[in-house]
């Protein structure tokens, strides 16, 4: 794996944080400390609250309600083309960009969008991730029109724009990444639903978990049969925040911006 580009900045942003419940600003937790010369930080995108009863996504009887209430949908709009070992050749575009979450990496082959990850977490470094689940491919940093479908989605959730993914991994966990595909926005399903049974549950988690297509596969929509849920390649913490975003919040475009 080789990288023909300055190496991706080592500046890490939280998630972004609701200040206020009833018409909000959200910024990012860590932007609000000057990081250099970098423009676009501190990032700050205003939303409103949605109306209704706030769930509580830590309340195991209202999560259970809603994945009562949750019908699969057609995801007429995702398009999947699977990764074939010809694929270890091709070259990988990547940039940095920051969304209504916090910054993110995203990466595309010549055939569609390959990579998403939040580009704050202490967990792991997105690029790190990047280069250990393309070892083989070369990196360049560049834009790419997949890149800006893919921000542009990840500043306003539910626009309608057609995503095309290039996605390497196994028969099994194509098969739950297309699944992960028909859950709706603030939508819920569990480990079993998703799988088909609860005697390959532990597989399907393992599966979610390897995801490379963070929140626009929403894998963090999959939680236990209880209403509860823990573990997540971002952290926990990330997930119940993203959770209780889509919840509670009505978001309003961001304005994607490219960082340098």
């Amino acid at each position: 794996m080789a990288v023909k580009s300055d190496s991706v900045s080592t500046a890490r942003y939280g998630l972004a944080e609701v200040i206020d419940q009833s018409s909000f600003v959200v910024q990012n937790n860590k932007a609000m400390k000057k990081t250099g010369n970098n423009p676009h930080h501190p990032f700050t995108q205003t939303a409103m609250f949605a109306e209704g009863p706030k769930v509580n996504v830590r309340d195991r009887n209202q999560m259970q309600q809603l994945l009562i209430s949750t019908q699969p949908v057609k995801p007429y709009l995702i398009q999947i083309e699977e990764w074939t070992p010809e694929d270890q050749d091709a070259v990988i575009a990547f940039q940095q960009a920051t969304s209504i979450f916090g910054d993110i990496l995203v990466a595309s082959t010549p055939k569609g969008l390959c990579y998403l990850g939040f580009d704050f977490c202490n967990r792991i470094s997105a690029f790190d991730d990047l280069k250990r689940r393309f070892p083989q491919n070369v990196l360049v940093k560049k834009a790419s029109p997949f890149h800006e479908a893919a921000i542009a989605l990840m500043n306003d959730p539910p626009l309608q724009l057609t995503l095309q993914l290039h996605l390497k991994g196994t028969v099994f966990q194509l098969g739950i990444w297309n699944k992960l595909a028909q859950i709706p926005l603030g939508g819920l399903t569990t480990y079993a639903q998703l799988g088909g049974s609860n005697k390959i549950a532990r597989a399907t988690g393992t599966a979610v978990g390897s995801n490379p297509i963070t929140y626009l596969l929403p894998c963090h929509r999959v939680i236990q049969s209880n209403g509860s849920f823990n573990g997540y390649f971002w952290g926990t913490e990330i997930k119940e925040k993203l959770l209780d975003w889509e919840m509670n919040n009505q978001p309003l475009t961001a304005g994607p911006q490219v960082l340098d």
